[in-house]
């Protein structure tokens, strides 16, 4: 891991898993189901956008927002209102 890739573990610590000083996971972006969700997780942010693309199932046509600011992982849903027929 380069200067670059490192983040500033003491400043998540508390919105992910630390070892070693080095933050491992702060967040885990997953899909498949097509199901919409945000979850923590033992201080770790799991997020499943949804889907953009057609329409499945009876799910929203939706896409995921992750922000990294001051130190913090928030995640936020989007609902993209698309009419499908």
């Amino acid at each position: 891991m380069s200067g670059e890739d490192r983040v500033n573990a003491p400043a998540l610590a508390s919105s992910g898993i630390v070892l070693g000083g080095i933050l491992v996971l702060a967040a885990v972006v997953y899909g498949h189901s097509h199901k919409p969700s945000i979850e923590t997780r033992d201080g770790v942010l799991w997020l499943n956008p949804g889907s953009a693309g057609p329409r499945r199932f009876r799910l929203p046509i939706s896409l995921g927002r992750l922000r990294i600011q001051e130190g913090k992982i928030t995640a936020k849903l989007v609902e993209l209102g698309i009419q499908t027929q």
